[in-house]
């Protein structure tokens, strides 16, 4: 229960400060230019992190629904490889990410198999 808390209020905080760098930072330029696939990708980077952590918040408050909260740790270890990939370039925010994506799997984990 602690680990479920902690991780709820750990989710609500990340989303709220990413929402807030997304609103203070460049998140709405993408909306200002006129590239195509360029400006997809951006709204994708803007977009996708957040609503991977308003899923993941949704998921420790309702871990009974077990084909969302197999579809968000699909979405976590996708979002655990591209930190691997950013840590190349930015070894603090990769960490950082990787560490609070992996509370999240461990959370997870003892959710599935703790259960049997």
């Amino acid at each position: 229960m602690l680990l479920r808390w902690l991780i709820g209020i750990l989710s609500a905080l990340a989303l709220g400060v990413f929402a807030l760098i997304v609103i203070v930072g460049k998140g709405f330029a993408v909306y200002r230019s006129g590239a195509g696939s360029e400006d997809m990708a951006r709204l994708a980077v803007v977009v996708g992190p957040s609503l991977l952590l308003a899923a993941m918040l949704v998921s420790v408050f309702v871990p009974g629904a077990s084909p969302f909260l197999h579809a968000v740790a699909a979405g976590v270890v996708l979002a655990c490889a591209v930190c691997v990939w950013i840590i190349r370039t930015n070894p603090g925010e990769g960490m950082l990410s990787l560490c609070f994506f992996g509370l999240w799997l461990l959370y997870y984990a003892l959710s599935v198999w703790g259960h049997r």
